[in-house]
């Protein structure tokens, strides 16, 4: 999970899975905004509804 403060965005990185693809590369997107004050992942109700974290 990666912050983004300047454009208070929350992304998110994948790495390729595709065969022959080089594993080095990542897939990044962003996922939402940041609401919470602490920008804390967990408390974004908008990004999640209800979650529940083991």
């Amino acid at each position: 999970m990666l912050i983004d403060v300047e454009n208070k965005l929350w992304w998110v990185h994948f790495k390729y899975a595709k065969k022959g693809a080089n594993q080095k590369d990542n897939f990044f997107m962003p996922i939402g905004k940041i609401t919470d004050k602490d920008e804390k992942l967990l408390n974004e109700k908008a990004l999640w509804g209800k979650l529940e974290v083991k």
